[in-house]
């Protein structure tokens, strides 16, 4: 599938909010993505385990711990890099590096949750072609039911080149395939990030509503939520797209 310079472009800015006069703000998915171009597979092969592979127009994306025995090692050397980089994790968590132990602890804990628990939420690696790119992750908060967290770390090789906004954008159609299918039942979806972390920056360009700041792992951090509703919602208001968007290129041309 050819990548064009229009849907790099496109993915700067996937979401567009705009004020309608009657209506209040509306969200709308730049007409330039095509979600249908995310593709979503699920492999349930009984008792041995769950798999989901994902392929966006750049990504090639499958669970963690799922493939045979060289990826998963190849993974899990790339995660222990990844990790255990101070340049890496000094704006991640709590910003310090993870030991390999720890490293191995949560790999395993991805795993488990595919393998033995048969649960959707969990990571993902991405790659595009043969190259790693980074990992992310949705999982169940243990404070409220329902709710999922989205993670994402790549290498520092692959910023600024909109893979994250790439795999932030299945945000709007994961959720509520998951749901459709009857593995588990998410409500919402929420997101974390400190204000000077590129990150911050991806979640407020896929239009993730920002509920403000708070203090977690020992720092001030800005908090994403909203509902598997909202988002779908999102992806579906196609009331206002046309004339939205005529008036966003009169704008560009002044």
């Amino acid at each position: 599938m050819p990548i064009t310079d229009d849907f790099l472009q496109a993915l700067k800015n996937p979401v567009v909010s705009w004020e309608h006069p009657e209506n209040g703000l509306v969200k709308i998915i730049n007409p330039n993505i095509n979600l249908n171009r995310f593709n979503i597979e699920f492999d349930d092969v009984g008792t041995r385990s769950l798999k989901a592979y994902i392929y966006t127009p750049r990504l090639q994306i499958h669970s963690l711990g799922c493939e045979d025995d060289e990826t998963n090692t190849h993974d899990l050397q790339f995660l222990l890099t990844l990790y255990g980089s101070q340049e890496i994790m000094a704006k991640y968590a709590y910003g310090v590096p993870l030991s390999e132990s720890a490293v191995k602890k949560r790999v395993q804990y991805f795993t488990n949750e595919w393998q033995i628990n048969h649960c959707p939420l969990s990571a993902f690696m991405c790659y595009s072609g043969d190259e790693q790119i980074g990992m992310f992750n949705l999982s169940p908060t243990s404070e409220t039911p329902g709710v999922a967290e989205f993670a994402h770390i790549s290498a520092p090789q692959h910023w600024k080149k909109s893979f994250a906004s790439e795999i932030g954008l299945l945000l709007y159609k994961y959720p509520s395939m998951v749901n459709k299918l009857g593995y588990t039942a998410i409500t919402a979806v929420t997101a974390s990030a400190r204000p000077d972390n590129g990150s911050a920056f991806v979640m407020d360009r896929l239009g993730l509503t920002c509920k403000g700041e708070t203090e977690r792992y020992g720092t001030l951090r800005k908090i994403f939520y909203d509902t598997v509703q909202d988002l779908e919602t999102v992806v579906q208001d196609t009331k206002h797209r046309s004339k939205l968007f005529t008036s966003l290129k009169r704008l560009q041309a002044l």
